[in-house]
């Protein structure tokens, strides 16, 4: 059954040249499948060429802030939630919510966008072995902003800016 069929779906909030967008998208539901489309992005890799980030999320659905704020707390429960995504291109950082708890982790857009290229290196890799690579690099590169204060990541050694939460 495909993701369509099941009605799953996830939130985005991309932040990119000062401008936010929030919506919904039933097509790019989980994190590989965001990471993938954003390194597509990034790359020049789409078909259509994309001005900016959210114009590549194909078939999203605009929301309110409303709506994506009741998404963020809970408050608005709805279990064919997948993930919440905020991506703040300006910044370079993506932010990604597990539903399950509503906790919060961060991550540099670079170190995102490597690890789905690794996982897509292999061109006849399943999607199942491809989500193992994907998570096995992405693992342990997490920034911490809880104290305020700005991690290097592994990647470049340089400092990431926090992302800002809605």
């Amino acid at each position: 059954m495909s993701k369509q069929q099941t009605g799953e779906f996830a939130v985005y909030h991309i932040h990119e040249n000062g401008n936010d967008s929030l919506f919904r998208s039933d097509i790019f539901v989980n994190t590989l499948m965001a990471a993938n489309r954003y390194r597509l992005y990034k790359n020049g890799e789409l078909t259509d060429h994309s001005a900016t980030f959210a114009d590549a999320i194909i078939g999203a659905e605009k929301i309110s802030l409303k709506k994506y704020s009741a998404a963020c707390d809970g408050t608005d429960y709805d279990q064919r939630l997948s993930a919440i995504y905020e991506f703040d291109i300006d910044s370079g950082v993506i932010s990604i919510c597990d539903v399950s708890d509503h906790s919060w982790k961060t991550y540099s857009l670079n170190s995102f966008s490597k690890a789905a290229e690794k996982a897509y290196e292999q061109s006849d890799a399943s999607y199942e072995r491809r989500c193992e690579i994907f998570y096995g690099d992405i693992l342990g590169k997490e920034i911490d902003l809880s104290a305020g204060t700005e991690t290097p990541t592994e990647d470049d050694g340089e400092s990431e800016a926090p992302t800002m939460r809605m």
